[in-house]
């Protein structure tokens, strides 16, 4: 049946009554309060200020870790005029971290061993050289396996041709030894390495010829 309006009204005026807590949690709750503040309440409110400074704390350092990160990627856009230095970071993130001395000592030391070569499009193709302390050494000892490699028969001695259009043979050639196989290097290695009369053709013969394929 229906409720009727007398009900209703013993309703709404039970639901508006204030919860009473039950004997126990009243005799807790006063016993929290005589001893000066609900310890509860205080411990919650310590852990709260707590994280509340936790996360200040950590809001400051992203916004100073990204302050630097901008100046240090506005620095080297200065060093690599005509390059996107947002991208090379992209690639590198390292970058960041190389000083403008050191970032200036690697592109000359890049220069005396390249000489001829735009040193800064060889910087932007691979940006990982310029995080490298020993970047003189590494860079030798590619141009020297890079001609050591590449068979008079295949490809004319033209090593810093090679570097300048495939500037990533530099750091690919740590992987491999000055006394290698030709024909036992990954293919797009051979087709780099010949240029000339060979062609990638020739890279491709050798290998297909190869009796261990």
């Amino acid at each position: 049946s229906p409720i009727t309006r007398d009900q209703s009204v013993h309703i709404m005026a039970t639901c508006a009554q204030p919860v009473r807590p039950s004997f126990r949690c009243a005799a807790a709750y006063n016993a929290r309060r005589a001893r000066g503040f609900p310890p509860a309440r205080r411990r919650c409110s310590a852990a709260m200020a707590a994280a509340a400074s936790d996360e200040e704390t950590a809001s400051h350092s992203d916004v100073d870790r990204a302050n630097l990160e901008a100046a240090a990627t506005a620095r080297l856009q200065a060093l690599m005029p005509g390059h996107d230095a947002h991208a090379m970071v992209e690639r590198c993130p390292e970058l960041l971290d190389v000083s403008p001395r050191a970032f200036a000592t690697r592109l000359m030391q890049l220069q005396t061993l390249l000489p001829g070569l735009d040193v800064l499009d060889v910087a932007a193709a691979q940006p990982r050289l310029l995080t490298l302390p020993d970047v003189a050494d590494v860079v030798s000892e590619s141009i020297s396996k890079l001609e050591s490699l590449c068979p008079e028969d295949y490809c004319p001695a033209d090593a810093l041709g090679i570097v300048e259009e495939n500037p990533e043979l530099l750091l690919r050639l740590q992987h491999f030894n000055a006394n290698d196989d030709f024909s036992r290097l990954p293919m797009d290695v051979q087709n780099m390495l010949v240029v000339g009369g060979g062609g990638g053709g020739a890279g491709w013969k050798s290998w297909q010829d190869d009796d261990v394929f």
